[in-house]
């Protein structure tokens, strides 16, 4: 079931979206649609969100909606009936189609910082903080049978995450894993003191896309009780006084103020 929702996730009724030339397909606790809801509350433009159901009977995997996005993931942007994908892609489509409130830099190397950051955030954050999330996930999870999950996990299109998704619910996730995992988001925050060393932002002198994608990381880090979070003040000072202002910023708070639109979501409340 798709659930049509106004930018803060108040309900719809049934064709409250189909005047709308931006619409989200999202999930309220993505990380990565997160940071585009970021995006679109900075350039202050309209959208209508299109919230897909979580759970065994999850609508990311059916026809429909992988014709959308191949992955059947969120999110997906569709603006003037063309689908956008890949969060980072979708910001910089925004920052392309609707310049003004500039979020990308315009100095060359600055830009290049920018995208650097784009990348560490999927193929370091995201990829580290998975796993951890995951298994604590998997405590909810129990509440639906082994039968229940493969069968959502069995109609998952791609192969290699198909391959990952099936092999942690039967096998588990080993604690070498969670261990490279940590290791590998400190190393992560290092590299976010280093970048901070040259300015007050990621990219340097200017808040720009680069900050929005590792902003609902750093949550998810908070949120995780990750050691190397809990010790910014003192160890990462420079990063501890950027997620200071990363959580004033009003498109921080506004995204992370929205909880689920289904009554019935087993995770409702549930942050990580």
């Amino acid at each position: 079931m798709v659930i049509r929702t106004t930018p803060d996730g108040t309900v719809l009724q049934d064709g409250g979206a189909d005047d709308c030339a931006i619409q989200l397909y999202y999930e309220w606790r993505s990380t990565s649609t997160r940071r585009v809801r970021m995006v679109l509350h900075e350039k202050g433009l309209d959208w209508i969100g299109l919230h897909l159901q979580k759970g065994v009977d999850a609508e990311g995997y059916a026809p429909w909606y992988t014709a959308l996005n191949p992955l059947g993931v969120v999110p997906t942007l569709i603006h003037n009936g063309k689908a956008v994908i890949e969060s980072n892609v979708i910001n910089e489509y925004l920052e392309d189609t609707f310049p003004q409130v500039p979020l990308r830099p315009d100095d060359p190397f600055e830009k290049a910082r920018m995208r650097v950051w784009l990348i560490r955030s999927e193929n370091e954050a995201h990829d580290a903080i998975n796993p951890i999330s995951e298994k604590v996930r998997a405590v909810r999870k129990k509440q639906f049978t082994k039968e229940q999950l493969l069968k959502q996990l069995r109609a998952c299109p791609h192969p290699g995450r198909r391959a990952l998704k099936i092999g942690r619910l039967l096998d588990g996730i080993p604690d070498s894993i969670i261990e490279t995992s940590h290791q590998r988001i400190a190393w992560l925050l290092a590299e976010m003191e280093k970048s901070l060393s040259d300015g007050p932002w990621l990219a340097g002198s200017s808040y720009s896309l680069a900050d929005i994608a590792m902003a609902p990381f750093m949550e998810r880090f908070v949120a995780n009780d990750i050691a190397e979070v809990a010790e910014l003040d003192t160890r990462l000072p420079l990063s501890a006084n950027w997620w200071e202002r990363i959580q004033a910023k009003p498109s921080y708070q506004y995204v992370m103020a929205m909880k689920s639109p289904e009554e019935s979501d087993p995770f409702k409340d549930m942050a990580i």
